[in-house]
């Protein structure tokens, strides 16, 4: 859809839209608000959105979050082509889980900088999103459409959330946060340098600078922690609590416990349990 003026997007039988929408130049709109949710992908531009009373810049790449009912205006600051996911409330409040993802990513601050993986993957999610508008079967198309939006969700709630004024030393900082949540997936140096929007030097030495250790060791050191938790409630054998926390290697797990713990993990648990 383009034009100079906002168009109003109706929520269809699968609860969700996707759409593409291109700002001509001139492009205005009075503040409005919606009965439904909408994400906002900013493609080709750039926007001011404003809602309520506070403003934010939202530029190529970033994602823009407006509760249903929230009083929002768009101002292209160059002419901005956007996809638009409106979201019908039924959706999100009739599941709890997503209910509270939503609420989760409501919450924070409404524009979303997500970098490397994480942006190639929401990519593949909107385009998901908007070839099932062409489907013609509407109970498959339902449930692909808040798979799809579940995960888009999940990527927004794990990935950064920066404030423009963010320096690398802030989103090092904050970065260790989001990895204690996915320290058992594959981490890299240059797959953390990628989600902090910075090179793989840079990275490396701010992370020691700020958390006085590398990543490499601080990854390991969060995964014995929580196979330390596993092995003491019972829930897992040693190999699974190996595996279950990010090593691929049991021997090498075994290393890792006794170099951080001065003792095999039968010898440490074995102390707990005593």
């Amino acid at each position: 859809m383009a034009g100079t003026t906002p168009v109003r997007v109706s929520v269809p039988r699968t609860g969700i839209r996707a759409t593409e929408i291109i700002h001509l130049p001139g492009f205005t709109m009075d503040p409005r608000t919606d009965s439904h949710h909408e994400v906002f992908h900013v493609v080709r531009g750039g926007l001011e959105v404003r809602l309520g009373t506070e403003r934010y810049r939202v530029e190529r790449g970033d994602h823009a979050i407006v509760p249903a009912g929230t009083i929002h205006l768009l101002t292209d600051v160059r002419p901005a082509t956007l996809f638009m996911l409106a979201i019908g409330r039924s959706v999100v409040e009739g599941d709890a889980d997503l209910c509270e993802l939503w609420d989760s990513i409501a919450a924070s601050a409404p524009v979303f900088r997500a970098r490397g993986s994480t942006s190639r993957a929401l990519t593949g999610l909107w385009r998901t999103l908007l070839a099932l508008e062409r489907s013609e079967d509407v109970s498959r198309t339902r449930v692909r459409k808040r798979s799809a939006l579940a995960q888009l969700l999940l990527d927004l709630d794990d990935g950064e959330n920066d404030e423009p004024h963010l320096t690398s030393r802030d989103r090092v900082r904050d970065f260790r946060r989001h990895l204690v949540s996915v320290s058992h997936e594959s981490w890299t140096v240059e797959r953390a340098a990628r989600a902090c929007g910075i090179s793989v030097r840079r990275f490396t030495g701010l992370y020691r600078e700020v958390h006085g250790t590398t990543l490499v060791r601080d990854l390991q050191s969060i995964r014995i922690e929580n196979a330390c938790a596993l092995l003491r409630d019972g829930s897992h054998s040693v190999a699974g609590s190996a595996y279950s926390v990010g090593f691929e290697d049991l021997s090498h797990f075994y290393r890792v416990f006794n170099a951080n713990l001065g003792m095999p993990p039968g010898a440490w648990l074995a102390r707990q349990v005593g």
